[in-house]
Formats: structure tokens, sequence, C-alpha cells
């Protein structure tokens, strides 16, 4: 492998160890940029490797328990007792926050589906409503033109009607 596919690899798995760490603190992006005061999208952005994460953060993963040598190469610290980073989180803990992450997601993907089925529905209700006051309008357009053709007519009528009667009482 050259140089820069390894280096894009290890920037990866970086972002990967990010991800671990802080899951093991946070159970979700969103708490997790709460804490931070930041969008759980950059959350996202920086865990799938789309952003690259500030250091500063850094600081607020230990002093919460992370491993942050983990983090930068890879390699675990030993626990160190309460002021040190936190033991090794085990794979299956991982998976199982991993899962429970998955689960979280997935509540708000429905949550997500149903109200975007509401707002569909109440968008086809207002669009039926609009087609249906357009149909009106154009109905009330055609009637005015006929009122329109009808009123000429009997203006015509009328002006041709005087004269008409003008001579009749000759």
């Amino acid at each position: 492998m050259d140089k820069f596919n390894q280096s894009n690899t290890n920037e990866l798995e970086r972002f990967t160890r990010l991800m671990v760490e802080r899951k093991k603190i946070w159970n979700s992006r969103k708490e997790f940029g709460a804490v931070l005061g930041i969008s759980p999208r950059n959350v996202e952005n920086w865990e799938s490797g789309k952003a690259e994460f500030p250091v500063s953060i850094l600081e607020t993963i230990y002093k919460n328990g992370g491993d942050i040598i983990y983090i930068l190469t890879g390699e675990r610290q030993q626990a160190t007792g309460t002021d040190g980073p936190a033991a090794p989180i085990s794979e299956r803990d991982l998976l199982l926050a991993q899962l429970n992450e998955l689960k979280q997601d997935k509540q708000n993907l429905i949550a997500d589906k149903e109200a975007l089925k509401a707002d569909k529905e109440k968008l086809t209700e207002q669009l039926d409503k609009a087609l249906t006051t357009i149909e009106d309008l154009r109905a009330l357009y055609e009637e005015f033109q006929s009122l329109k053709t009808t009123a000429a007519l009997t203006t015509d009528r009328a002006r041709k009607s005087p004269k008409t009667n003008n001579k009749a009482s000759s």
C-alpha cells in the first residue's frame, strides 16, 4: 500500500476510534453535540471522516473518561483510576452501544416517516382545496364572460331600440 492510501486508512481509523470513544460516554451523537454546543450532523461528519474534528473536543472527551490516546494512535492507555481515562470498552459493549444507537436511529426514522406522512396528507388536502378554488374561479370567469357578452348585446339592442321606438311614435 502506498503512503497516501496508508495515510487515508489511518485517518478513517482515527474517525472510527473517535466514534468508539464517543459511544462509551454518550449514547448518541445528539448528546455529544449538545455537550459541545454543535449539531449531531457535525459529529456524524467527524465520525464518517467527511470532516476533520477539532482538537479542542479531545479535552471534553478526556474529562468525561474517554481515551484520547486511543483516538489519536489506536493504542489503549491503561486505566489509572478515577482521574484518568476509563477502562477499555469490550467489543461486545461496543456492539451493544452501536445496536442501541441503530435502534434509536430507526425510531427517529419511523417518527420522521410518520411526520412526513401527516405533512403529505395536509399538503394533499391543501392542494385539493386550491384545485377546487381554481375550478370555481374558472367557472366564475366563464360566467362573467357570458354576462359581459349578454350585457354588450343588450346594450347594442338598447341603442338600436330607441331609434325604432322614436320612428314608431312619429
